[in-house]
């Protein structure tokens, strides 16, 4: 290898070496859940379906399994905006209602606690 190629090399390797260690997690830390938003593994969806007349009247049932008191909770949809927020004392369940279009078969995948005083 040439001096001039040799040079470029070390300045490379750094770049590269930068680059990864900055993927470190795989997600940017400000694009990483905020606690209050996060899933809480306590607050528990038991069961979810679909309400006649339609199926597009979706639903999920979620129980508090917390010991606490959670002032506010809902559950995450993809592609949809989620649910109004709950209050849900502990060892109660609650039951959340959407609308979803002919296109999408949206479900619950968790249950949180929502953001917020």
């Amino acid at each position: 290898m040439n001096r001039r190629h040799s040079r470029r090399l070390p300045a490379a390797f750094t770049l590269v070496s930068a680059l990864l260690l900055g993927l470190g997690s795989g997600i940017p830390a400000e694009a990483a859940p905020a606690e209050d938003d996060a899933p809480a593994a306590c607050l528990v969806i038991t069961a979810q379906g679909e309400e006649l007349p339609t199926s597009f009247n979706r639903w999920a049932d979620v129980r508090n399994d917390c010991g606490r008191q959670i002032d506010r909770v809902t559950v995450q949809l993809d592609y949809h905006v989620d649910p109004s927020c709950q209050p849900l004392a502990p060892g109660a369940a609650t039951r959340f209602h959407w609308i979803a279009t002919l296109q999408e078969n949206i479900l619950a995948n968790y249950a949180y606690e929502c953001p917020g005083p």
